[in-house]
């Protein structure tokens, strides 16, 4: 299956650390509201930011009906998950919302 058949497949297999992520942006205002912009620091720290977004490009222009721009964060937590990045991204979230407030 294709990167891009991964991350547009109706029905996602999450992982425990995948899990962790949604609890978080579910139960934490703060990490929620952080959540898409920490996604893409995150993305761009890894050396990752340029084939995330020639993925969303290539979803946009093959698959009608499916806006890839408009879905950037679920796309991205899939694409970070693909990787096998969720629990290094959910023990990044679970210290930022940790962190006192300067």
């Amino acid at each position: 299956m294709s990167l891009i058949d991964k991350l547009t497949v109706a029905h996602w297999g999450h992982d425990d650390d995948d899990h962790r992520i949604e609890e978080l942006a579910v139960t934490d205002a703060a990490a929620s509201e952080a959540l898409p912009n920490f996604v893409k620091r995150f993305l761009s720290e890894r050396g990752l930011s340029d084939e995330f977004e020639g993925a969303l490009a290539e979803i946009s222009s093959t698959r009608p009906g499916v806006e890839g721009e408009k879905n950037t964060t679920m796309y991205a937590l899939r694409f970070i998950s693909l990787k096998g990045l969720s629990g290094e991204l959910a023990d990044a979230l679970e210290e930022v919302t940790e962190a006192p407030a300067p």
